[in-house]
């Protein structure tokens, strides 16, 4: 039989690697995840250009059992530009009745072609309907620059999914399409997969009868 002190000595080293193997096991629940990546971008003047990601995860030390808190996007534009523009969560909506507020969801990044200004659009609920908002970029900071009732369709050009990045490389274009899905092939809604052509998602599209929006939505198009 063993020596009490060696059966001790081999369960202490045993506890040992196992903290060592599977620290987030250890770690506290509401540890914050934060996950970054680079991503190509295709605008509508042509332009590709990289932006830099990142997605905070609250809850858990992994990004599918924790909950998306906050997501940033940072980027230079036109390219060769000094400054770097950043846009972070602006908007959160509650989810299912649950205490979780969940983020935006940024899907188009692109520029007027003409005036070049910057803008955004993203997908956020409302008080019972999802909605599109759109930020523009103007004097260094995002105003909200409230997108017309009926609109012309535009494909999303950001990653929608931040939980399936697994890599610190960057993501391709062509990557981009993979992970995002098309329309017959895709774990998101049709709109997810592009903008438009209503603002608000509730009822019908070109219904004007969107009680549940957000933004005042008028019978009259704009």
């Amino acid at each position: 039989m063993k020596p009490t002190f060696f059966i001790l000595r081999q369960l202490g080293l045993a506890f040992l690697l196992t903290v060592v193997a599977f620290p987030a096991a250890c770690a506290p629940g509401n540890k914050t995840k934060i996950v970054k990546w680079q991503e190509e971008v295709k605008l509508s003047t042509g332009e590709v250009i990289v932006v830099e990601r990142e997605t905070r995860f609250k809850g858990g030390g992994d990004p599918f059992q924790g909950a998306a808190d906050t997501m940033t996007i940072r980027f230079r534009y036109p390219p060769d530009a000094k400054e770097v523009i950043e846009w972070r969560t602006i908007r959160h909506a509650s989810s299912g009745g649950g205490n979780y507020r969940h983020p935006e969801t940024p899907l188009v990044l692109d520029v007027e072609q003409g005036a070049k200004s910057l803008y955004l659009i993203t997908r956020s609920g409302g008080h019972g309907c999802d909605e599109y908002f759109r930020y523009r970029h103007e004097n260094g900071s995002w105003h909200d620059d409230m997108l017309p009732e009926i609109f012309e369709t535009r494909p999303t050009n950001l990653l929608i999914g931040s939980d399936i990045i697994d890599t610190p490389s960057t993501v391709s274009l062509e990557l981009k399409q993979k992970k995002n899905g098309t329309r017959d092939n895709t774990r998101y809604d049709i709109r997810f997969l592009q903008v438009g052509p209503d603002r608000c998602l509730c009822g019908h599209i070109g219904n004007s009868n969107k009680g549940g929006c957000v933004q005042k939505y008028n019978t009259k198009k704009e």
